[in-house]
């Protein structure tokens, strides 16, 4: 496999098939339950009616800014209870961010860029008409470049021992526990 040619539409295997997800108008806190319930997913999608992604929030944006409206508010423990409650029943939208997504025509090459330029781990993976079909996770084009080096690795292995054998190399024996060559 050629990272360079291979199209994320043809490797749906690899996808996380079932991200988390939520329709716009969906309050914090249930959103938060909905990627507690998926322990695959670090992001929350937030999709229209039709499945149209509209945008996401990652569980680091949702501390980051809980965090932060957290310093403005007075010291003490009702204080903060008051202040989980707020925002918990913030809209995702007040939340969301663009989700960078990238089409399933496209190719885990352009899939490893937009995830560079954006410091992004994990990508959603939407169709030509932008609804959301899964998620592409880092960890798994990485599970493919492994795949692709060890295949590469063994065409090469057997190219090699091709070569030798046809130049009448032996390989040299070596003794299986402390890998010195052996002696006869």
């Amino acid at each position: 496999m050629d990272i360079d040619d291979k199209i994320i539409g043809d490797i749906s295997g690899y996808l996380l098939a079932e991200p988390a997800k939520v329709k716009r108008g969906t309050q914090v806190h249930e959103a938060m339950q909905v990627l507690l319930d998926n322990p695959y997913s670090r992001k929350i999608y937030i999709i229209d009616d039709n499945q149209k992604l509209l945008g996401s929030i990652s569980y680091l944006h949702i501390i980051r800014v809980s965090t932060a409206r957290y310093k403005i508010r007075k010291a003490g423990f009702w204080p903060f209870i008051r202040y989980l409650k707020d925002m918990f029943l913030d809209d995702v939208s007040d939340l969301m961010k663009n989700a960078n997504p990238v089409r399933d025509d496209k190719t885990l090459k352009d899939a490893l860029e937009i995830m560079l330029e954006n410091d992004e781990t994990d990508l959603p993976v939407v169709d030509k008409d932008g609804r959301l079909l899964g998620e592409l996770r880092g960890m798994e084009i990485m599970r493919l470049s492994l795949e692709a080096v060890k295949q590469g690795d063994e065409r090469s292995l057997e190219h090699f021992k091709k070569i030798r054998n046809e130049k009448g190399i032996e390989s040299p024996k070596r003794d299986p526990v402390t890998l010195k060559l052996k002696t006869e």
